[in-house]
């Protein structure tokens, strides 16, 4: 699904990523994978739904709790925001990209 995705063969990575989803269903790289094609595509809903999936497998996930939280950003929602990125400060205090994403939302 990468490979695709880095070509900006989107669609083809969906599709990719769809079986990789269906067989390593617990796998949070792929879960976080799919969910930022969606993204792309402004499938936000079940982007959304996927970080979700990857978060509940591995809550401490840095990828998946940075992309959740530029989507709930986008979406106005700046206190998931701020949370979400938040945890990744927690995890890494070092995270320069989440501490200009915390700044942004508070």
């Amino acid at each position: 699904g990468s490979f695709y995705k880095n070509m900006r063969r989107l669609g083809d990575a969906r599709t990719a990523y769809a079986k990789g989803v269906e067989f390593a269903p617990k796998d949070p790289e792929v879960l976080c994978g799919a969910a930022m094609v969606h993204n792309d595509l402004r499938e936000y809903d079940t982007a959304e739904k996927l970080w979700k999936r990857a978060l509940a497998e591995n809550p401490k996930h840095v990828l998946t709790l940075m992309n959740l939280g530029y989507r709930c950003r986008m979406a106005g929602r700046n206190k998931e925001a701020a949370d979400l990125f938040s945890r990744v400060l927690a995890i890494d205090p070092n995270h320069m990209a989440a501490e200009r994403a915390l700044a942004s939302v508070q």
